[in-house]
């Protein structure tokens, strides 16, 4: 749980990516958080908009006046989301300079872990073939939509990808700004304080993801236990099977936390190495707990099962 001020820089950093430009020569790349924006994955901004969401409601839920701190972040939320959207009226540079946390670097191949050589840049040639089922076709509808509405048509395309990135922030915040409306509107016409089912139904409606009843750390363990099993393979090489189960795992897990509610965590890495220096009891647990889920298992009637499905 975050104090207020914490809370509030928490949503100013969400709201406030930091961008990089690099100018070289006549070019110019992008960074947002730190990341290339040619590697910088569209569920980037659903990731972090989830997690803001879990820590504004970890903080609301124990605090003895939440429907003020909602109602702080509602006013945070209109007013940057106003600012956001500028992007459609004005000149990118202006808009970068004005509404944006901007940092310009005419050097970027001196400063290390971030050389252009290794990135693979995404020109709008790799778009020409992009079909409905492909991972770009985001980004090619998103360009079409700027082109055929003729907006910013004269930006180069780094530009037309920067501005994709930025609309992808505005989409997932917006979602967090209907939920602080639809509370506050509920506080206000039915006096409600318990909110509870709020976020629950944001969940269902935003995360396609597994909930798995496990805490973290036993979700940690059972990574483990697949992987060294090799009950999940997704590469026959073990080091580079380890590092796509860890991503699969961060895209299409959530764990449980202590009151039953799913959780969803950004990096796995943590969990996974903390597990290995902990005491064996603890892996021990995990397995006993385990062995009592397969012996429950085995009482199960799969032919009972089976009918359900059918009906």
């Amino acid at each position: 749980m975050a104090t207020i001020k914490e809370l509030k820089t928490e949503i100013n950093n969400y709201l406030f990516p930091n961008i990089d430009e690099f100018r070289i020569g006549e070019e110019v790349e992008y960074q947002i958080n730190g990341i290339w924006i040619d590697q910088l994955k569209d569920n980037y901004f659903f990731n972090e908009s989830l997690l803001m969401v879990q820590t504004i409601e970890a903080t609301i839920l124990k605090s003895e006046k939440p429907i003020l701190i909602i109602t702080l972040i509602q006013e945070l939320m209109d007013t940057r989301l106003i600012q956001l959207k500028n992007w459609k009226s004005i000149s990118l540079p202006e808009y970068l300079v004005n509404y944006h946390r901007i940092a310009i670097n005419e050097n970027p191949i001196n400063i290390e872990g971030k050389s252009l050589s290794k990135i693979k840049i995404i020109t709008e040639e790799s778009l020409l073939k992009t079909k409905a089922q492909d991972s770009l076709f985001k980004l090619l509808s998103f360009k079409n939509m700027v082109i055929g509405d003729g907006i910013h048509q004269n930006e180069d395309f780094v530009n037309i990808k920067l501005l994709y990135h930025i609309n992808e922030l505005i989409d997932n915040a917006e979602k967090i700004q209907k939920l602080m409306n639809e509370i506050i509107q509920a506080h206000t016409d039915y006096g409600l304080f318990r909110f509870e089912d709020y976020f629950k139904t944001f969940y269902s409606e935003n995360v396609n993801k597994v909930q798995v009843d496990l805490k973290l750390k036993d979700l940690a363990y059972f990574f483990h236990f697949v992987s060294e099993t090799k009950l999940f393979v997704m590469h026959p090489d073990k080091r580079k099977n380890k590092k796509m189960l860890t991503e699969f795992f961060e895209k299409n897990l959530m764990y449980t936390d202590g009151k039953g509610n799913p959780k969803h965590f950004k990096k796995f890495f943590k969990e996974i190495s903390d597990v290995t220096t902990e005491d064996k009891k603890f892996q021990e647990k995990f397995v006993d707990d385990l062995r009592f889920k397969l012996e429950q298992f085995k009482s199960i009637n799969l032919l009972n099962l089976s009918r359900d499905i059918l009906q």
